[in-house]
């Protein structure tokens, strides 16, 4: 097969696809006597279909309900026959939900012949079932389904906390000022004989007393 034969097919699929009304699969489980609420993820309006023959619903037990960005479809008291795809037909993507109803398949007799009594709800038995067939395990319960938040909750902001008061750092002291070394006293000359220097003078008046011998003995010698 060539690449535009390959090309072609897989467009072909797209448009069957599209004109089928089926975009997005997804699939919803539920049982007979519960209210079902099916979800469609597209904003403004919406039409629900069934798939297969694109008829619009129009039942007093399915009520549809339109919110700011979702539509839902609510099904009360679920039957057997409400079972298979339903398409909500909107503005962007068609979206299809796949019903599958869970009841009792075969007599209580008959699946207790088939099971042994230590059979589990894991079992690809009870599994095809629903976890439902003859009650031998336990039946889902009616759970409503969760819708959307029409806007995600505002979270408060934390208070802020005010930042602590800067610390003025202590006034820087002043060095106490440099004493001035006192001065330095001239040391003073040794002194001998009771603190009196005579060593000069002595020998001054030695000299005197020769001088005066000198002068004494010329004088009389001239007489």
């Amino acid at each position: 097969m060539s690449r535009a034969n390959i090309f072609f097919a897989i467009m072909a699929v797209i448009c069957f696809l599209l004109k089928s009304g089926i975009g997005f699969l997804v699939t919803v489980h539920t049982q007979t006597g519960c209210n079902a609420t099916l979800i469609c993820n597209q904003s403004g309006d919406v039409r629900w279909i069934k798939t297969e023959n694109s008829q619009e619903i129009k039942d007093p037990r399915f009520v549809a309900r339109k919110y700011s960005f979702f539509s839902t479809l609510s099904i009360v008291d679920v039957t057997k026959n409400d079972g298979g795809k339903i398409t909500c037909v909107a503005e962007g993507t068609n979206i299809t939900i796949s019903l599958e109803v869970c009841y009792d398949n075969n007599p209580t007799r008959q699946c207790e012949a088939a099971i042994t009594s230590s059979a589990s709800c894991s079992e690809p038995y009870l599994q095809n079932e629903c976890k439902k067939s003859c009650k031998l395990c336990p039946e889902p319960d009616c759970t409503e389904t969760i819708l959307p938040t029409t806007a995600p909750p505002t979270t408060t902001a934390p208070p802020t906390t005010t930042a602590p008061p800067t610390t003025t750092a202590p006034p820087t002291t002043t060095a106490p000022p440099t004493t001035t070394a006192p001065p330095t006293t001239t040391a003073l000359p040794t002194m001998t004989n009771g603190g009196v220097n005579l060593s000069s003078g002595f020998h001054d008046l030695l000299l005197l007393a020769s001088i005066l011998f000198v002068m004494m003995s010329l004088l009389f010698s001239s007489l």
